[in-house]
């Protein structure tokens, strides 16, 4: 489904993008922050699935190549490398390199970038470089300052940044790189705003029509075009928000691919050659355009209608409650959806539109009906509530306090094949968010196994289970040896005794029930194995050395 989503907004968006001219270099962040999630996929998958669509078809006389960083080392800020060098017919090398590097370091970003000017003899020839990152400079970059000495050191050079999963305000900060470059920022929140970003930046149509080179004119007005929107016909116009604004040439009755300028302003004034322009607006999810003729003496002004509302979308876990920051919700109709964690603003066309929320295992869905024009606020309650979880080796402590303790949580009832439904699980004390219901938890170290009785939990609510282990810890020590057993010290009918826990080691810690118990060791040596006889208390630790 996902391939098929792309396939289908490449195969819109193409007529209107505009490719990367002279030698160009894709710079793409392999640090470990692309094992985020985006719609429950991963931002790495998602990033490999696009790159192989928009490349598969690629002119093979697009001289393009490869810059990764983040792909070798854990917290180095030195890890780039030109993977794939620039040249004809490497769309495959690239879609290979990709689809086998990991993913797990920093973000030397603007350094990935220099690297990437320098391949390309930027101060020598055209040049463009395509950054397409999910997270900001983390190695002492100044992204603004490189794309300000680069373009001036430059014969033609440009940087498009492509923000893959970043927030608006994050995007500012690595945006300026192709602002001082003559390039373009493309915010991708998902895997389609992917797509069409690369889609823009770097596919190329074969033997594409040429434009004619328009005759620039002096203008007789200030702005020849001044573009406003509203929600609804016959409403005014809107006086604030960030509209992105787009405007291409028409040429023998087609939109061209390459747009002639673009801005994010409620009002949009430019000054463009006389001739016939298609002029774009959107907004959160909705969207309008026009066809309008432009000339140098006279301002056409005009207004689109976006036909749309606005919706502000609270996730709760109970009716009236409040904002809950860890609740997805989003909103939409068919492939307009938008999404945030607490609370979503966003603009949506007109018409019936479906809410949706989920945390953890608790979900919630219902339709409602956005009028153009409406500013409405709704909530989307989930229905969950918290389990906080501790554990005690014994009745009155000690706590049991690291990470080796896991606890699960079950439904209260069994399946008819005996098992139960499982709603979530962590490792050592914490917290899980669950819808209500009647649960257990399970609560096991090494062989111990505790199931507490059947509680409730209630829509925004939280209960405090302390899962009491009646257990202790035996730590058996033998210097030189070449593993250590625990084994229970009575044997079943075959005469075996049960292991309790092993490793090759020679010290070994163990969270046993209270009994007899003996720690046994090899050596590789000559030394004869030995085997030591202990008790393990409820609460208390015993230390074991084996001669």
């Amino acid at each position: 489904m996902m391939l098929r989503i792309l396939s289908i907004f490449i195969a819109l968006l193409m007529p209107f993008y505009a490719a990367a001219e002279g030698r160009t270099m894709i710079v793409l962040d392999a640090s470990g922050s692309m094992w985020g999630q985006i719609d429950g996929k991963t931002k790495v998958e998602i990033a490999r699935e696009t790159l192989a669509n928009v490349l598969k078809d690629m002119s093979p006389d697009t001289e393009l190549g490869l810059v990764v960083y983040g792909h070798r080392e854990k917290g180095n800020c030195g890890d780039i490398e030109v993977a794939v060098p620039a040249a004809k017919g490497t769309a495959q090398s690239i879609i290979d390199f990709a689809n086998t590097t990991k993913f797990l370091g920093k973000t030397p970003l603007s350094d990935a970038v220099q690297m990437a000017a320098d391949s390309l003899h930027s101060t020598e020839e055209k040049a463009t470089v395509i950054l397409v990152t999910d997270g900001l400079e983390t190695c002492g970059g100044d992204p603004c300052a490189l794309g300000t000495a680069l373009e001036g050191s430059g014969v033609d050079f440009t940087a498009h940044v492509v923000g893959f999963g970043l927030s608006d305000e994050e995007g500012k900060q690595v945006a300026c790189l192709a602002d001082n470059t003559g390039g373009k920022y493309f915010a991708a929140k998902d895997a389609a705003g992917l797509s069409e970003a690369l889609t823009q930046v770097v596919a190329v149509e074969p033997e594409p029509e040429p434009m004619p080179e328009p005759t620039p004119q002096p203008a007789a007005v200030e702005f020849n075009f001044i573009g406003t929107v509203t929600l609804a016909e016959g409403a005014a116009p809107m006086d604030s928000g960030d509209i992105y604004w787009e405007i291409a040439p028409v040429v023998n009755g087609k939109p061209a691919e390459q747009v002639a300028d673009y801005a994010y302003n409620f009002r949009y004034q430019i000054s463009q050659p006389a001739g016939e322009y298609i002029v774009r607006a959107k907004i959160g999810k909705a969207s309008a355009e026009q066809i309008v003729t432009l000339t140098d003496d006279a301002t056409t002004e005009v207004t689109l209608n976006l036909n749309a509302g606005r919706i502000t979308l609270k996730g709760t876990r109970t009716p009236g409650g409040d904002v809950d920051p860890n609740i997805y919700v989003e909103a939409g109709q068919g492939d307009a959806v938008d999404y945030a964690y607490g609370t979503l603003t966003t603009y949506l066309p007109a018409g019936e539109i479906v809410l949706k929320g989920s945390q953890a295992k608790g979900e919630a869905s219902r339709t409602i009906n956005l009028a153009a024009g409406a500013d409405i606020e709704e909530e989307i309650v989930v229905g969950t509530g918290v389990v906080g979880i501790t554990a005690l080796y014994a009745a009155g402590g000690p706590a049991f306090e690291n990470s080796e303790i896991f606890f699960e949580v079950l439904s209260s009832t069994k399946k008819i094949d005996g098992s139960r439904d499982g709603f979530g699980y962590i490792y050592g004390p914490g917290q899980l968010d669950v819808p209500t219901g009647e649960y257990i938890v399970q609560a096991s170290v090494d062989k111990v196994l505790i199931t507490t009785d059947p509680f409730e939990v209630k829509a925004g609510e939280r209960i405090d289970l302390v899962v009491t282990l009646n257990a202790g810890v035996a730590a058996v020590s033998a210097p030189g040896a070449k593993d250590i057993t625990i084994y229970s010290e009575a044997k079943d009918i075959n005469g075996e005794r049960a292991v309790m826990k092993w490793a090759y080691t020679e010290e070994l810690s163990a969270t046993l029930a209270p009994g007899r118990y003996v720690a046994a060791t090899t050596y590789e040596s000559d030394k004869a194995p030995a085997e030591v006889i202990f008790e393990v208390k409820a609460g208390e630790r015993v230390e074991v050395a084996v001669p």
